[in-house]
């Protein structure tokens, strides 16, 4: 069954980094692909420069958010990434992120909550919160 692939733009989301001077946004755009028999959501991260409306494409990312010291942290293919913008002479690439952790092996597994995480006001020790078993 052939058919031509049509997408419909969605709403473009942006973050500017926590800095005060931050230079950079974090672009979010999804749109809907639909094909024949099927329809599904495909999201974008991009980062463009506020000045110079700059666009760097963030190829292959599937999630994407500033953290606390203006570095960018994004996964893609299974593993996550740092950009560290402030570091960086000239125009970043996506190739000068460092790669915190890889989980490309990793799978997820069913896991039956604890007792005490099913009270969301329940006074829970840290250690407790975190134990799997």
């Amino acid at each position: 069954m052939g058919g031509a692939v049509r997408a419909k733009n969605m709403p473009i989301w942006e973050k500017a980094s926590p800095a005060e001077s931050a230079a950079w946004l974090l672009r979010r755009q999804w749109a809907t692909r639909q094909e024949p028999g099927r329809a599904s959501d495909v999201r974008a991260h991009f980062l463009r420069h506020k000045r110079s409306g700059y666009v760097v494409p963030l190829d292959g990312c599937e999630w994407a958010d500033w953290d606390g010291n203006d570095d960018l942290l994004f996964a893609k293919g299974g593993g996550l990434y740092r950009l560290a913008l402030t570091d960086l002479d000239g125009t970043p690439t996506v190739s000068d992120a460092r790669l915190l952790v890889d989980l490309s092996g990793e799978r997820f597994r069913n896991l039956a909550a604890p007792e005490a995480a099913k009270d969301w006001f329940a006074d829970v020790p840290l250690d407790e919160a975190l134990r799997i078993t």
